[in-house]
């Protein structure tokens, strides 16, 4: 081969090196562009979904309140307080779930702990 056809060849390959460069350029960026249109269009469902607690009347998946006679309700703390009563509640967690106190207007019935109880769903022990 010649200079000029090895010149004309480095050339030919050049050009197709910096086609192949932008069209994998361009197909990256395509796909960066379709996954964020993907992202905002399907969003994984967070904790109020797959797997976590939709309602429980009766406390069976929280932390039932020892008895008070001071409210018409009972609160269920998270699972996770260990138990449910204002003595040294912000030691064991967010007060927002392990303080009775301080648990929202939730109601166990709508949804699950931490939330409230209505006492008819407290358990009564047998005379």
């Amino acid at each position: 081969m010649s200079s000029p056809e090895l010149w004309s060849l480095s050339l030919k390959m050049r050009q197709l090196n910096a086609r192949l460069r932008a069209d994998e350029v361009k197909f990256w960026g395509d796909l960066i562009l379709s996954l964020a249109s993907v992202e905002k269009t399907f969003r994984p469902r967070t904790s109020e979904h797959f797997g976590a607690v939709q309602r429980d009347p009766s406390c069976s998946f929280g932390q039932k309140e020892e008895n008070s006679t001071v409210r018409s309700w009972l609160a269920c703390c998270a699972s996770t307080c260990g138990s449910c009563s204002d003595e040294r509640c912000t030691q064991r967690g967010d007060p927002r779930a392990c303080c009775p106190s301080e648990l929202t207007q939730r109601a166990c019935s709508r949804s699950g702990p931490p939330c409230r109880m209505h006492r008819i769903h407290q358990d009564v022990a047998p005379s």
